[in-house]
């Protein structure tokens, strides 16, 4: 790293059954920094990796759309992690980068012992947990099949992941947020196309099924913590509408449709243009996120700086008072100068307070962009304790 970049990584966990949209996610994430961020000095990029899968989740997604038609396919158990990495860079006299690291964690994880060192890493490392919800299956589910609603969500898996983590994190004394994202809302909002508004219901059978696991990360984290919960739903795919539920299993990767199965498969439409044509990816909501994120390792980035300023004035204050004490004793002050001493002393803190001086204000210029990221829709809520 050369010595005018300062980087930071905010690792953040994703817990939820495969195709649920993870990817799907990550790819609303980066398209709404690119957007936001167009024409200004800050960008959103990502490694070479997750940008591969990002096109991969686009070019999917369009040649869908072009078809009319988007099956998703059913939930099934995750066996498999991944990890991908969005960048914020803010240049300038220093060059700041913020790494945005997300884990998919398969819940079935936390029962499989060779798993339980990099569980373990997780739980040390994530500032953040995100809960992908996939709405359809709340919404949509009818009552002969509400048991399978915790097993298509992995609800108990992730009340564990996330009750393991508060405790890791409160005994690290560190700031925390938790995350819920409902994905696939296209047919529940109508500020992106569509022409009903179940929002208040959305919101209703989210805190039915996780307001629990909202209490205990509470709970765990205590009063005195530094706890939020953010709720944001995301039209990860745009232009679509539910149009049915299909129940039954998933055997050797054919769907064999099952009235009394414990799988969903959602079917979704298409609209369409006035000329018949099918809209285009229209991606909505996942501006919050991203800027719950950037704000929570910002804060973090600044009171680290202001300990370490606060640690460097002291410094100062005893370098100054000893070389008070030398002076008037010439001959030990004589020997300080012939040592060097007192050079590299002054040089050092020069050289820290420049640097810490252009990272200030790097990060004001990326709190400030943030603070004017607003995307507070009607239906984004912070969750009260």
């Amino acid at each position: 790293m050369a010595e005018d970049e300062v980087k930071v990584q905010w690792d953040v966990t994703m817990l939820g059954p495969t195709r649920v949209g993870k990817t799907s996610l990550i790819t609303a994430l980066y398209m709404a920094g690119q957007d936001f961020f167009e024409g200004k000095p800050i960008s959103v990029s990502a490694d070479a990796i997750t940008k591969a899968r990002i096109h991969a989740n686009d070019r999917e997604m369009r040649g869908e759309l072009a078809q009319g038609r988007f099956s998703p396919g059913a939930l099934r158990g995750s066996t498999d992690s991944e990890t991908n990495t969005l960048r914020v860079s803010a240049p300038g006299s220093t060059t700041y980068e913020l790494d945005l690291v997300f884990h998919d964690l398969p819940g079935g994880w936390m029962l499989d012992p060779s798993r339980q060192a990099e569980y373990q890493k997780a739980l040390a490392d994530s500032q953040c947990v995100i809960i992908p919800i996939d709405a359809t299956v709340l919404m949509e589910v009818d009552s002969a099949h509400v048991p399978y609603i915790l097993e298509l969500l992995r609800v108990g898996e992730v009340a564990d992941f996330v009750r393991e983590w508060a405790k890791t994190r409160k005994m690290h004394g560190d700031a925390t947020r938790l995350i819920l994202a409902p994905v696939k809302c296209e047919s529940y909002f109508d500020d992106n196309g569509g022409d009903v508004d179940r929002a208040a219901e959305l919101f209703g059978q989210v805190q039915w099924l996780y307001g629990d696991i909202v209490k205990t990360y509470f709970a765990e984290m205590g009063d005195d913590a530094e706890a939020a919960v953010l709720y944001a739903p995301v039209d990860t795919i745009g232009p679509i509408y539910f149009t049915k539920a299909d129940w039954g299993e998933e055997v050797d990767g054919a769907w064999v449709a099952n009235p009394d199965g414990s799988q969903m498969r959602a079917n979704f439409a298409v609209r369409t243009d006035a000329t018949g044509t099918p809209a285009k990816r229209q991606i909505k909501g996942a501006e919050p996120i991203l800027a719950a994120l950037v704000t929570d390792a910002v804060t973090a980035a600044r009171k680290e700086l202001d300990q370490r300023l606060a640690y460097e004035r002291d410094q100062k204050e005893g370098i100054e008072r000893e070389k008070q004490h030398r002076e008037r004793n010439p001959l030990l002050h004589l020997l300080y100068i012939i040592t060097g001493n007192k050079k590299m002393d002054l040089k050092r803190l020069s050289g820290l307070n420049d640097e810490m001086k252009s990272l200030r204000a790097d990060l004001r210029g990326i709190r400030t962009t943030r603070e004017s990221m607003s995307g507070e829709y009607g239906r984004v809520r912070e969750w009260p304790n």
